[in-house]
């Protein structure tokens, strides 16, 4: 019997360890938010478990940090083009994504920033890319391939917003090492301030961003994978509609609300950052005109 308890707790703690996200160096950001628009929904639209009688605010953003004096970006949110990109969109499409714009990014960042770091492709993601021709754009390579291939769902991925001659891509060069529960990863900068790791499902190449805020606090920036918060300290899908219109593998998705749920479990120190979830992300401050 007592055998048997050992094994269990050696079990719980192997599996605990399994999800921790060691810090790799000593490097901090500062982050910023940059609203560029919003939108208000039931939430009962947004996830499984959310109510019909309360609203949730989808907000559209970029976010900033700093690294050595260099500027730097995670995705683009709006961009002074969006009107008309979103034009493109099939008739069915606008209805359901309808937007208010509040900002143009390009108001805010005025200069290009040094890297643009997209955690997926999608056009509430990347309306701005053409705007900051010059800044190199990270992403996944199975992501371009993906929002350059013939079969795009054209709702999600706008090509003209990506097909510029003069984007400067750039694919992320992956660690092929073990991060905590991760099979692979990129410390963009050596230092541990900003770690790239893969959460494929929401698009065949989305990522999300940790970033080492303070020697207390990281944040990590999970795009698309949730649109609430909730999901991850429920285990909870989209609401199914809206995952069938815009996860392109369900499962794959939910593999990740796992494992993301189990990262916050086993790591108190990170706050998890949907793109599209403002009452998650207002803690962050906001950089305006």
């Amino acid at each position: 019997m007592k055998l048997i308890l050992f094994i269990f707790i050696l079990s719980k703690a192997v599996s605990a360890q399994d999800y921790k996200l060691p810090i790799l160096g000593s490097g901090f950001v500062k982050v910023y938010r940059l609203e560029t628009g919003h939108n208000d929904s039931p939430e009962a639209l947004v996830y499984a478990r959310g109510k019909w009688g309360t609203t949730h605010r989808s907000t559209h953003n970029a976010f900033a940090f700093d690294h050595n004096g260099e500027r730097y970006l995670i995705d683009t949110g709006f961009g002074e083009g969006i009107e008309k990109q979103f034009q493109k969109m099939p008739f069915w499409a606008k209805l359901l994504f309808r937007y208010e714009q509040t900002e143009n990014i390009k108001e805010v960042q005025k200069q290009n920033p040094k890297g643009i770091f997209l955690t997926h492709l999608h056009w509430d993601h990347a309306s701005a890319l053409e705007e900051f021709l010059g800044s190199d754009v990270i992403v996944d390579k199975e992501e371009y391939k993906d929002a350059f291939s013939e079969g795009r769902p054209e709702h999600a991925f706008l090509s003209s917003q990506y097909d510029h001659s003069g984007i400067n891509w750039k694919f992320i060069k992956w660690t092929k090492k073990k991060y905590g529960p991760f099979k692979k990863y990129y410390d963009v900068f050596s230092d541990g301030s900003v770690i790239l790791l893969p959460l494929y499902g929401h698009t065949k190449g989305s990522i999300g961003v940790l970033v080492r805020v303070s020697s207390k606090e990281r944040i990590f920036f999970v795009g698309d994978s949730v649109w609430h918060a909730s999901q991850i300290y429920e285990k909870s899908h989209k609401m199914w509609l809206s995952s069938c219109l815009t996860d392109g593998s369900k499962e794959e998705v939910f593999e990740k609300i796992i494992l993301m749920h189990n990262v916050w479990r086993e790591n108190k120190d990170i706050k998890f950052a949907p793109s599209h979830h403002y009452e998650a992300i207002k803690f962050i401050p906001s950089l305006k005109l």
